[in-house]
């Protein structure tokens, strides 16, 4: 199952339809478009946040939960984090960290 494009002469718009991927159309003037496609998985990969584990003690900071004893409120990334944040199990600093998955 390939992309279809369809253009016709009172549409400006390409338009674009697939299983795998999303089409951001970019236009340029009447009958010109330039597509973009994102596959779905990059999509959902920017939404999602990452969680990363602390190398010393194995402790999981989920930035979905924060760490709210420590001031963190849930949502936080762990790019976000202060820099004086550290692991709330050993104590180790946020270079102590690796992602997961």
């Amino acid at each position: 199952m390939g992309i279809k494009f369809a253009n016709n002469a009172s549409a400006p718009l390409a338009s674009a339809i697939s299983s795998t991927s999303t089409a951001v159309i970019l236009t340029a003037g009447r009958g010109a478009a330039f597509p973009t496609f994102i596959k779905e998985e990059e999509q959902k990969e920017d939404k999602v946040m990452q969680k990363y584990r602390c190398e010393v003690c194995n402790y999981i900071y989920d930035p979905a939960l924060g760490d709210p004893d420590n001031g963190v409120k849930p949502g936080t990334p762990f790019e976000s984090l202060p820099s004086g944040w550290v692991c709330p199990v050993c104590g180790a600093d946020k270079s102590q960290f690796v992602k997961e998955g």
